[in-house]
């Protein structure tokens, strides 16, 4: 039976323990990852702080750095994880996700997408990129 590590849900590799210095060596990974994937959603998709904050249902005055902090030691990193995943596998540059979120969209009654998501209304935008990817275009 292998140990998970208990935020990200992986299993520690064969052979380690969860030692306090493995788990630290772990925690800066994921903040940086999350860091990265944060910075690409404010710096190229032009999302703000408080879309963000909505994804993963923090209190609107929220900063994107504190966010990465919160996710880093927070089970919600799946959903930031996911969105962004999903973005990225379905369109092909920043520029198009960036469009894409910004425009209105018929599928979220003439809402953006980055006002859903800062609205938190994750399910809506979960069935809006599903809608995309399905090929539905309304």
């Amino acid at each position: 039976h292998r140990l998970h590590h208990p935020t990200i849900g992986l299993p520690y590799p064969r052979g380690m323990s969860p030692s306090a210095n493995m788990q630290g060596v772990l925690m800066i990974a994921i903040h940086t990852v999350v860091r990265q994937i944060i910075d690409q959603m404010t710096d190229e998709w032009g999302l703000t702080d408080q879309a963000i904050a909505g994804l993963i249902g923090c209190d609107q005055g929220t900063s994107a750095s504190q966010i990465a902090d919160l996710l880093t030691h927070d089970s919600r990193i799946d959903q930031i994880v996911r969105f962004h995943s999903r973005l990225q596998n379905t369109f092909d540059s920043s520029a198009a996700i960036q469009a894409w979120l910004h425009a209105p969209n018929r599928y979220l009654k003439g809402l953006r997408p980055a006002d859903t998501a800062r609205l938190g209304q994750v399910e809506q935008l979960d069935a809006a990129i599903e809608a995309l990817e399905s090929g539905i275009f309304v």
